[in-house]
């Protein structure tokens, strides 16, 4: 989560993350689910993101 988190606040700007199989960190509650939606409504304001994975919460 902190590489995301870096990347929200990095200068470069990237058109597109893809989050593989993250769902399961998700599911499994390794990540904070309400921190990840808003990590991702900031990190969507500069790229597409994809998050994958089975089961999202």
């Amino acid at each position: 989560m902190d590489k995301v988190k870096s990347s929200s606040v990095s200068p470069k700007e990237y058109d597109l993350i893809v989050l593989e199989e993250f769902n399961i960190a998700l599911r499994d509650k390794f990540i904070n689910e309400r921190q990840f939606l808003a990590l991702l409504k900031q990190l969507s304001r500069k790229s597409n993101i994809v998050v994958t994975g089975r089961i999202a919460p």
